[in-house]
């Protein structure tokens, strides 16, 4: 008996496991990269979200199409495709797109759009989001960089803080 539930149990097991997949991005991928593989790059919030079969990747999974209103262009003269096309999450590494959330699209010509792309969730006001915007401004060059003092040793705390607040940054 205690065999046959073992057997039993060696069979689900396997059969669970065959459907299951995982998103494979490599992340050794940089943003810089990213950018300059991406056709359009925009900031825009979700608008309504549907399920669909056709979602513009090679792989043909099932996903979602997402309506948006546009927020910023950063990367392309032209305007984006009027939907952003993703897979259902897991194995096709697809975003979920929720209504009345924004992102940073990095999508490809037909909107299709993924994490290995480089699109994430965008939180206004959100120090990371912020400072994660503005680096993919300035690699899309919309904006130059911005150059940070070289490191220095300090031994008053006080006086570090106090030169920094008069600190003048260059902009190259």
């Amino acid at each position: 008996m205690f065999f046959r539930q073992l057997a039993l149990l060696a069979v689900l097991m396997l059969g669970l496991a065959g459907g299951a997949r995982a998103c494979s991005c490599s992340s050794s991928v940089s943003t810089q990269e990213r950018v300059a593989d991406a056709s359009f790059i925009f900031v825009a919030q979700v608008v309504a979200s549907e399920a669909t079969d056709d979602i513009k990747e090679p792989q043909g999974w099932s996903g979602f199409a997402a309506r948006y209103r546009l927020l910023e262009l950063l990367k392309s003269d032209v305007p984006p495709p009027a939907q952003v096309y993703s897979g259902e999450g897991g194995g096709d590494c697809g975003v979920p797109l929720f209504p009345a959330i924004s992102y940073v699209f990095f999508a490809g010509p037909e909107g299709n759009i993924n994490r290995c792309s480089g699109t994430v969730i965008f939180i206004a006001g959100s120090r990371f989001s912020e400072d994660y915007l503005a680096y993919v401004r300035a690699l899309a060059g919309r904006i130059v960089p911005l150059k940070l003092p070289p490191l220095v040793v300090v031994d008053d705390w006080f006086d570090l803080e106090i030169n920094l607040a008069f600190k003048e940054f260059r902009w190259d």
